[in-house]
């Protein structure tokens, strides 16, 4: 490896990405998320953004931590607990990415859903 190549990836932060939705099945509600979709298809925000991997996953535990709490509280109405279902399934599909990822487009950083 060039140093200036191991420099550039020493400096690399990570983002927290989700991957995004696609129908899925037979009927027009099949939903999920499209996890083999090329990064730049992904989510993502400048907020979500660390200095390093292990920032970035213990971030991704911990939105997948209190989702899944969310959802097992959800009760009525019914749009509620689909809610909370459809954003635990959605932090079950994120991944960290450096942003060093040739996909990753700093220009499009969008919010997303925290």
């Amino acid at each position: 490896m060039k140093i200036r190549h191991a420099a550039a990836l020493a400096l690399a932060g990570w983002y927290l990405m989700i991957p995004p939705l696609a129908h899925t099945g037979k009927t027009p509600g099949d939903m999920g998320f499209d996890t083999s979709a090329p990064i730049s298809k992904w989510t993502f925000s400048a907020v979500d953004h660390f200095d390093t991997e292990e920032e970035c996953n213990a971030e991704l535990k911990n939105r997948q931590s209190s989702t899944e709490a969310s959802a097992r509280r959800a009760g009525p109405p019914r749009e509620y607990i689909g809610y909370a279902e459809l954003m635990k399934y959605q932090w079950n599909a994120a991944r960290c990415v450096s942003d060093a990822d040739p996909g990753i487009d700093p220009n499009r950083a969008t919010q997303i859903f925290r």
